[in-house]
């Protein structure tokens, strides 16, 4: 399923833009008709969206038509939200507002607070956020603007859901679906599912969320929605980490990665990279787990989103206390800490807002005053203690004040000796996990000779991957296009291996070897390298095609797979490199060269660990250079 809707959602080039913009006059129905379909694709095509809004919002200035002004502003607004363009999203709302403000548009301006809502929600900012949607609310409500309600009960449950306010999201949520449903609306219907979901997880009601996550599943590839199939498989993924089945909550994030990336989906990227980290570091695969934590926190920062910061601290402090690193835990521990008190301040803000607002006056107004008398009796105990202190340190504060002053001088110079020499040990460990598997490089650590005991292993499996006619290519490419296209691939098989749980052992010229069962043993050994495999050749069907599509050359792979045992160890003293040996990792390379452009060729061998997980076809015996003739399989797929 997931294939077809790649291809129908390559199905909408720039080309389609152009037409589009010729098909639509230029009159105000143009502009409203532009502005629609740039709604239409700000999700799952917010470049073509893009094009789409600007070229409307010029029409409307230049006809003078403030409405399409505003429903322009208002596509702009959404494209950059899912751009994760947030600063830029709010202005757009915000001018949009003030366009319809001018125009005396009710439902309007209820439209742009609610964009604006969600704009103050992604910065955490969930009073602001709450403050907003309840002055949408009260003007959709009174104009009777359903399909407007049903999306500002949804973003009441998702913040009140921000907040561990679950009862009160669920009861959003329920009405949201109401309205949804009355109107017939299955995007909201399926965004709706989505985040009950999300809620139920929270809770510890796995069964629930599941079922809703399904129900949305479906909706979503009946509107080949690709934003909300990634936000499904990062949802049902947090599932099974929750419920340690690490290896089955891995595949369902980077399938949820691999679509984000396509669409550049700035927070989605951010949530998937936290959750890969996460479940990394609950597998004690620290260095693997800190790589993509820091990526998320890169991306959120960025971003300002603060409870994917808050979410990549967190994490980075457990992952460093786990190994032992308890400067660096601190420091991560402090910096979650800090986000933690600023998004709690958010939800004592967003309790003071409601306040404000006919919809929860009547619920809080006890609850508001009682709190009231509770910090003012807090404060005034403060205060006192407060004023003790202050006392007490004038009174020794002239005997200790050299003493003190020295000792924090050469606390501070020991402090910033010590963060230096644990910066440049980190980058050193960096550097080693870029050359060598965790364990091994673990290993060669401790050794006091500085080398790794050489390992057999009994069961492992094998891949080569090889480009037909490099050569021929190559005479064709400057030397920095043909390295620069070796590096496109090469970085794409690194990830796949890597999501795959497979090793990388080394590539040599155009070809790569990878490897399944070590440096930790496998069971599954074999269908993990077989998965990836596949998985590189549908890449390399769409690289060739975009490639082709631009009149350039382009590589084409033959893979062969092989399982046996083999032996393993570190070679080198200067310029360590892992490396394997022995007739397995022969045999197959002879795989790789007897096989077909597009196909994964595996033997008789490894056929048998994956046979009741593969559809494959029988080739027969086939002769292989030094090997005589071997028993060899296409893969056709792989559960």
């Amino acid at each position: 399923m997931l294939w077809g809707l790649r291809m129908w959602a390559d199905s909408i080039p720039s080309t389609e833009v152009n037409l589009l913009l010729r098909k639509y006059p230029e009159t105000r129905q143009g502009v409203d008709d532009l502005n629609t379909k740039a709604l239409q694709y700000a999700r799952n095509f917010p470049n073509q969206a893009l094009e789409l809004a600007k070229a409307s919002y010029a029409r409307a200035e230049q006809l003078a038509y403030p409405q399409g002004i505003g429903s322009a502003l208002q596509a702009l607004a959404k494209v950059r939200w899912y751009q994760g363009a947030y600063p830029e999203a709010r202005d757009n709302y915000q001018l949009s507002w003030e366009t319809y403000a001018q125009l005396d548009d009710s439902v309007g301006i209820a439209r742009s607070l609610h964009g604006i809502a969600t704009v103050e929600w992604r910065f955490g900012n969930y009073a602001k956020a709450i403050e907003h949607l309840l002055l949408a609310l009260s003007i959709q409500d009174h104009y009777r603007d359903d399909e407007g309600l049903g999306h500002s009960y949804l973003w009441m449950g998702i913040v009140k859901a921000s907040v561990s306010e679950y009862k009160e999201a669920e009861d959003y949520y329920r009405d949201a679906l109401s309205l949804a449903q009355n109107l017939g609306n299955k995007q909201l219907q399926a965004d709706i599912l989505n985040h009950m979901g999300r809620a139920f997880r929270k809770k510890g009601r796995y069964g629930a969320a599941l079922e809703v996550h399904v129900r949305s599943l479906a909706l979503y590839e009946e509107l080949h929605d690709e934003v909300g199939i990634s936000d499904y498989y990062n949802n049902v993924g947090s599932i099974y980490r929750r419920q340690q089945q690490y290896d089955f909550a891995l595949e369902h994030f980077f399938k949820a990665l691999r679509i984000q990336e396509r669409l550049g989906d700035q927070e989605g990227l951010a949530d998937s990279y936290n959750d890969i980290g996460t479940t990394y570091g609950q597998m004690r695969e620290y260095a693997t787990s800190i790589r993509y934590l820091r990526k998320a926190l890169d991306i959120a920062t960025r971003t300002g989103l603060k409870d994917d910061v808050r979410y990549a601290y967190s994490s980075l402090a457990a992952t460093y206390d786990s190994l032992g690193n308890y400067q660096q835990a601190y420091a991560y521990y402090r910096k979650f800490h800090e986000v933690k008190e600023d998004l709690l301040n958010s939800k004592v803000n967003n309790e003071i807002a409601n306040a404000h607002t006919e919809y929860e006056r009547e619920k809080l107004d006890k609850k508001l005053k009682l709190e009231a008398a509770q910090r003012r009796l807090r404060s005034r105990t403060i205060l006192i203690i407060i004023l003790g202190i202050i006392l007490l340190l004038m009174a020794f504060g002239g005997f200790f004040y050299w003493r003190a002053r020295s000792e924090v001088q050469n606390a501070r110079s020991l402090e910033t000796r010590n963060m230096l020499i644990e910066f440049e040990r980190e980058r050193a460990e960096t550097l080693l996990l870029n050359i060598l598997p965790g364990s091994v490089a673990e290993e060669l650590k401790q050794s006091a000779l500085g080398r790794v005991q050489a390992r057999s292993f009994e069961a492992v499996s094998v891949m080569f991957i090889d480009f037909k006619g490099f050569t021929q290519i190559a005479e064709t490419l400057s030397p920095q296009h043909l390295v620069g296209e070796l590096d496109y691939c090469f970085r794409r098989f690194d990830e796949i291996v890597e999501s795959h749980g497979v090793e990388k052992i080394k590539t040599i010229g155009d070809a790569y070897m990878a490897a399944g069962g070590l440096p930790e043993p496998q069971t599954d050994h074999a269908l993990r390298v077989v998965k990836a495999c596949l998985e590189i050749q549908l890449f390399m069907q769409e690289y060739a095609r975009k490639r082709k599509a631009q009149n350039q050359p382009h590589f084409e792979a033959r893979i062969g797979i092989h399982s046996g045992p083999i032996v393993a160890g570190v070679v080198g003293s200067k310029k360590f490199a892992y490396d394997i040996w022995g007739d397995t990792v022969n045999t197959a390379s002879r795989l790789e060269t007897s096989g077909e452009v597009g196909r994964v060729n595996i033997s008789h061998e490894t056929y048998l660990q994956v046979k009741d997980a593969c559809i494959c076809t029988h080739r027969g015996k086939l002769p292989a250079k030094n090997k005589g003739e071997i028993d060899m399989y296409f893969v056709e797929w792989a559960m």
